[in-house]
């Protein structure tokens, strides 16, 4: 969706730009977290998956706001990136809460 001019997006209520991006990055937080600690081939990536999924959401939201500067009627905001920033972290740290509390062996 950030390849997609913003015009041409539609628009339900206020702050919904927010609400996608918590939303995409929470999916995001949660499938992170869940492969990187069912990954078979590295223990140090199963133990600090935590750790690299944060670091990963970092990343991918710091890129993706500065690839929509070069998208006509898009731009880069900091606000979207804490978005999913916030996002990414609640979906990172339910799976972790989850996991703790019911271990998969």
């Amino acid at each position: 969706m950030t390849s997609i001019p913003i015009e041409k997006l539609p628009k339900l209520f206020n702050a919904q730009d927010k609400f996608e991006h918590l939303a995409a990055y929470f999916v995001l937080g949660i499938l992170l977290k869940m492969s990187f600690t069912f990954q078979k081939k590295s223990v140090f990536i199963r133990i600090n998956s935590s750790k690299i999924s944060l670091i990963t959401i970092i990343l991918y939201g710091v890129f993706d706001e500065l690839h929509q500067l070069i998208i006509p009627g898009r731009y880069c905001d900091f606000f979207d990136f804490l978005f999913d920033f916030i996002g990414g972290a609640i979906g990172i740290i339910l799976i972790h809460y989850l996991l703790k509390r019911n271990p998969v062996h």
